[in-house]
């Protein structure tokens, strides 16, 4: 009995004492200080952990990695030069494709990149279409944790090109509203920053306690969980790569509703990101209050009074629109 509870100890002290490791970014062979706060030789999430323990594990991590005090001379982050990666998730086409490869062809000083997942990519008539379209399916439904699946490979697609400084989510519904660059000025000018209006769950409904907070504070830690409105976000490529590597916690999101709108930030804030998103966002969509349908976006007829108020909040997408909007209109 002694001897189990010795082992017992010994194996909290391991896991506390690797908790620590992971955190403060050191190699247990070296001795040295590791880029990026993980060690090589660590062995976090390399334990045969459950889901849930990796998930709390990487929240002390976080949390321990935020106590720290701060440095007097801080690493000095590169900026690169801005090129965007629209991730679109669509069903079997893309509403303004005209407009978006307008769009997309119209600056002189940055190339954008298109990616796109689509449920049924065989049904794709458009060549180029076919052309950014992954080449397999998550075949995701509405408000379905497939849906987090598809645009989570967009983003590894993106991530490929080592130039890529952020990606934007779009949906076939969506229609770009200002010059490919002044979407590059804009973010040029806030380097390694993500743009996400969010609220946490201090700050949500009644609705969101029931059907999102109550079912996954059974896997997460409450203070980790955000959830974004519109979800079709714009993240800098340093937030790509740490919501990448916790891709594991994806299936936790199962029968959530509106996964992809609470996975991202709630990634974000897991992975101790939040310092650097604006709570904002660049994609403008709006909601019911009250009625019957609070689940779909409002409709808006193309203007360019509508258009004007948007681009004041810098907003450079939007959706949804009754129109059927030709390249000369737009």
């Amino acid at each position: 009995h002694d001897r189990n509870e010795t082992s017992m100890s010994n194996n909290n002290f391991q896991a506390l004492f690797s908790t620590f490791k992971a955190a403060l970014g050191t190699d247990s062979q070296q001795g040295g200080r590791l880029g990026g706060g993980e060690s090589k030789t660590s062995d976090v999430g390399e334990r045969n952990l459950t889901v849930k323990e990796r998930i709390h594990q990487q929240w002390r991590i976080t949390q321990i990695q935020q106590a720290r005090p701060s440095s007097s001379s801080p690493k000095r982050e590169t900026v690169k030069k801005v090129k965007v990666a629209i991730c679109a998730v669509i069903v079997d086409s893309l509403k303004y494709e005209e407009i978006w490869r307008k769009w997309q062809s119209s600056s002189k000083s940055s190339e954008c990149k298109f990616i796109v997942h689509a449920k049924y990519p065989e049904r794709i008539r458009s060549p180029w279409l076919r052309r950014h379209t992954l080449p397999f399916s998550h075949r995701p439904n509405w408000n379905d944790v497939r849906v987090i699946k598809a645009m989570i490979d967009t983003l590894k697609e993106a991530v490929k090109d080592d130039d890529v400084t952020h990606t934007v989510f779009v949906t076939e519904s969506c229609l770009p509203i200002s010059p490919y660059e002044n979407l590059v000025e804009y973010l040029d000018e806030r380097p390694h920053r993500s743009f996400i209006a969010y609220h946490d769950s201090s700050s949500g409904s009644r609705f969101d306690e029931l059907e999102i907070w109550s079912k996954l504070t059974k896997v997460f830690p409450l203070a980790t969980l955000h959830k974004a409105l519109p979800g079709w976000i714009t993240m800098c490529r340093n937030h790509v790569e740490a919501v990448l590597k916790l891709e594991y916690a994806v299936d936790s999101f199962e029968n959530i509703w509106a996964p992809e709108e609470v996975y991202f930030p709630t990634m974000l804030c897991l992975a101790g990101k939040m310092e650097k998103v604006s709570n904002k966002t660049l994609t403008f969509a709006r909601w019911p209050s009250s009625g019957t349908d609070k689940a779909h976006p409002y409709e808006y007829s193309v203007r360019r009074s509508t258009f004007y108020e948007w681009l004041r909040d810098d907003i450079f997408f939007a959706r949804k629109f009754v129109d059927d909007v030709s390249v000369r209109r737009w």
